[in-house]
């Protein structure tokens, strides 16, 4: 980062969200989450990503568009609100904020 001049940003690597702390709080969380998992996972995600997110803090989802109907009820049911800002034959690009 410091390569690029960023100085102003915190990478955190999880298997999930699970493992990260409530106090340590972001700007973006940014996923492409594994569609290959069981629904409560990718919904444990997005619950997770609320928890983590600062108020205004924003939820930005690759997923494989045969599932965007399910992302899309399950961010408006925990961030009360989605957009979806991309998609093409195989991709969807989901967006959320926190608000």
């Amino acid at each position: 980062m410091q390569k690029n001049g960023v100085t102003n940003v915190e990478i955190v690597a999880s298997d999930g969200l699970s493992s990260i702390p409530n106090e340590i709080k972001f700007d973006v969380v940014v996923s492409n989450p594994p569609t290959h998992q069981p629904k409560e996972t990718i919904i444990e995600f997005i619950e997770g990503a609320y928890r983590l997110l600062r108020n205004g803090g924003t939820l930005y989802l690759v997923t494989e568009r045969r599932i965007k109907p399910m992302i899309e009820q399950e961010v408006k049911k925990v961030f009360g609100c989605y957009d979806l800002l991309d998609s093409n034959v195989q991709y969807a690009l989901s967006y959320a904020q926190k608000m």
